[in-house]
């Protein structure tokens, strides 16, 4: 390499760190930016296609231009696992691509084992296509042989093992490894309350994970969601699931689930009109079942048990 290419070199790294820096701040129009840059200086360089894919990716969901990103990365350097990682994830997420997904996340373990990411997103992937539970545990199990501090892979296994069979103890046994990982891990106490809600009844538990998630993260609409469909079935406390029902529509005005699920508590109160207007804004806001209770003129066709399962 002659003086002139290292001087190339260097400043296409740095316009690489540069992109990397907006990618973290969400910036991804100014970070694809300096990826071109780094690209203009050093037209060899996988690593600026690989971080560009990714930030197309997360900048609006423009996948079809991350996979040509990642694809560019991986004919310069074949034997890279993570850009075929990258695209596999592209894969899954545009228009649910899952097989080529698989191949991607299978090429890349060829080219690196211990590559924990690439098996988490094996174990997500059998998870979504066709509901694959036992085959997407094991994909969990085998990123956390990788990465044993794996807290998200503890998540995951966990929601597996709660709709495979229903297994809930072993659900709680992986939430609470995540928890134990992570301290502050929202997401796995949420998950610990749904658990519990539907695992013998145990319902104050479930609140005190509930209560929990909201002492880490006050504005989570999900969890007032939850904490009200707890208090309905538990004794029928209406008034207090509509206060909880409240807080996450002002979190979120938009929850589309929550008007449905609120439109058949008043249509079983025999507040037909409201009970109505709530399934007429589900059906507003895209919920496929509010739309087909409208077109059948029968509001009542559907159960708050159809719509207690829905998580």
């Amino acid at each position: 390499m002659n003086y002139i290419d290292k001087i190339k070199a260097y400043l296409a790294k740095r316009q690489w760190y540069k992109g990397k820096k907006a990618f973290k701040t969400r910036q991804y129009e100014k970070g694809i930016q300096h990826y071109e840059k780094a690209l203009k200086l050093k037209p060899n360089y996988p690593e600026a296609y690989r971080s560009m894919g990714v930030c197309y990716a997360a900048w609006h969901g423009q996948y079809e231009k991350a996979i040509e990103c990642y694809q560019k990365a991986i004919d310069l350097k074949p034997n890279y696992a993570e850009a075929y990682r990258n695209m596999g994830v592209a894969y899954s997420a545009w228009k649910w691509q899952y097989e080529k997904a698989m191949e991607c996340f299978q090429t890349a373990v060829i080219y690196k084992p211990d590559l924990a990411e690439a098996y988490f997103n094996m174990g997500t992937v059998y998870r979504d296509w066709n509901k694959q539970f036992q085959k997407a545990i094991k994909c969990y199990k085998k990123a956390i042989d990788c990465k044993p501090d794996y807290a998200k892979a503890y998540l995951n296994m966990g929601t597996a093992y709660r709709f495979w069979k229903r297994k809930f103890e072993q659900a709680v046994k992986c939430y609470e490894m995540a928890i134990e990982l992570k301290p502050d891990y929202v997401d796995a106490y949420l998950n610990l309350g749904k658990t519990y809600r539907v695992w013998n009844k145990q319902y104050e538990k479930a609140i005190e994970y509930y209560k929990k998630v909201l002492e880490l993260n006050p504005n989570l609409a999900e969890a007032y969601y939850n904490l009200g469909k707890l208090y309905r079935v538990w004794d029928n406390q209406y008034d207090k699931a509509f206060e909880y029902f409240d807080k996450a529509l002002k979190l979120k005005p938009d929850y589309a689930k929550l008007y449905l699920y609120m439109g058949k508590m008043y249509l079983s109160m025999g507040n037909k009109e409201r009970g109505t207007e709530a399934i007429k804004k589900a059906a507003d806001l895209g919920v496929k079942a509010a739309k087909d209770l409208l077109a059948e003129n029968d509001p009542d066709a559907i159960s708050l048990q159809d719509i207690e399962t829905e998580d």
